[in-house]
């Protein structure tokens, strides 16, 4: 699912349904139905190449619980008008309960801070990928962004009970890829790598 984007076929049915359908909010709505979160390419999903960083990430949470994890952004890229993507899943188990009609005791969901890169929604939006127990997002951007060495984009993980009480911690993962063209000559798997460490996660809590 992580590399999943709709592509192409988002065109496609823009060409069709265009005429007859005028408000975006309609499309969008019409593009979901027929492609879900897209078709999957399994390279995007597993592997990481020079200008391709895969990065994973699981641990758990509990009501009104949220986990920051920051994604350091490749200095090569400061100042280039380059075209990036950020792709972001977000998937976990939740405890449910078969007398309400929103059956799960548990709603996580992501945001992440785009101005660094200066990113946008692509395919869709917030409201309907987080239905299920999953969240998957594409942003893309080609504005110029100038940053230092060691600036960050954010991504936030947060937790609130919703078919009822959340007793306990619920499991998540995440997989965040940031990409850019693949003729692209920027070192930016290596630079990411090198910038990459284990530090303990800022967990945070709302009344």
């Amino acid at each position: 699912m992580h590399g999943a984007s709709w592509g192409k076929e988002a065109d496609t049915i823009e060409q069709v349904f265009g005429a007859t359908v005028t408000d975006w909010r309609e499309m969008l709505r019409l593009k979901g139905r027929f492609l879900g979160h897209g078709a999957v390419d399994p390279q995007r999903s597993m592997f990481s190449t020079d200008q391709r960083v895969l990065m994973l990430g699981w641990d758990s949470l509990k009501h009104k619980g949220a986990h920051d994890y920051n994604v350091p952004l490749p200095p090569s890229l400061s100042g280039k008008r380059v075209k990036r993507r950020l792709t972001v899943s977000l998937a976990w188990f939740t405890p449910i309960n078969p007398w309400h009609k929103d059956y799960r005791t548990a709603f996580l969901w992501f945001t992440p801070d785009n101005k660094p890169l200066a990113l946008e929604k692509r395919d869709l939006d917030a409201e309907h990928s987080r239905r299920g127990t999953l969240q998957h997002q594409v942003f893309e951007g080609r504005k110029v962004r100038a940053f230092t060495d060691g600036d960050t984009l954010n991504i936030k993980v947060s937790c609130a009970e919703a078919a009822g009480s959340l007793d306990g911690a619920v499991l998540y993962a995440i997989a965040a890829t940031l990409e850019i063209a693949e003729e692209v000559n920027l070192p930016i798997f290596d630079e990411m790598r090198s910038r990459i460490r284990l530090k303990p996660k800022i967990e945070t809590k709302t009344s």
